[in-house]
């Protein structure tokens, strides 16, 4: 994170301020699969996972939106590096700040590859994670960096049937959310048609 940080510039009068009571809104949506699966067949010609593929989408909506070509997303990473802990329970997940400069003339795909290969470089080096960031990031600042990112993009692509779910030992719900961490989020998960 060299020069000065980006700040998500959103098309708003207005963001609420800062309370730290984290108020928010959540809608939710769902788009056929039969509408992705072009571009998901696509990306796997070239080795793209979903996660990569909707990542990019989701940067260069955020790029539409603002009008930004330098911009950093929040993601998160199951925080498991090795495979003993896959079947452990606990709380392992790792945030991590991803920071892409758009060039505005590369073809879609291109674009897409160089997200998928950052992102895999970041996983690899989830150990150091945001926390780590953020404080070196301030060591010796007067003035500490306290976020380096108002987006975030998580991607669910767990497995209900090792949810117990196909077992109706647990349900989906859906429920009203009133709380937001980020001015903008996006949950992304995939499972059935949609």
């Amino acid at each position: 994170f060299e020069g000065p940080l980006p700040l998500l510039e959103l098309p708003v009068n207005s963001l609420p301020q800062i309370t730290g009571d984290g108020a928010g809104a959540a809608t939710f949506f769902s788009m056929e699969k039969s509408a992705w699966q072009p571009i998901f067949d696509h990306l796997q010609q070239e080795n793209i996972t979903h996660f990569s593929g909707l990542f990019a989408v989701f940067y260069l909506f955020l790029a539409q939106l603002t009008g930004q070509e330098d911009i950093v997303i929040g993601t998160n990473t199951s925080g498991r590096m090795q495979e003993e802990l896959d079947n452990v329970i606990g709380m392992f997940v790792k945030t991590l700040p991803i920071r892409y400069r758009l060039d505005p003339g590369m073809p879609f795909q291109e674009f897409a590859r160089q997200i998928h290969h950052l992102l895999l470089e970041a996983q690899n080096r989830q150990l150091y994670d945001l926390g780590d960031i953020l404080r070196d990031l301030n060591a010796g600042r007067s003035n500490p960096v306290t976020s380096l990112f108002d987006a975030m993009f998580v991607f669910l692509n767990f497995d209900e049937r090792r949810t117990g779910a196909a077992d109706d030992l647990f349900l989906k719900y859906e429920f009203e959310q009133s709380t937001s961490k980020y001015p903008i989020s996006l949950f992304a998960t995939e499972g059935g048609q949609s």
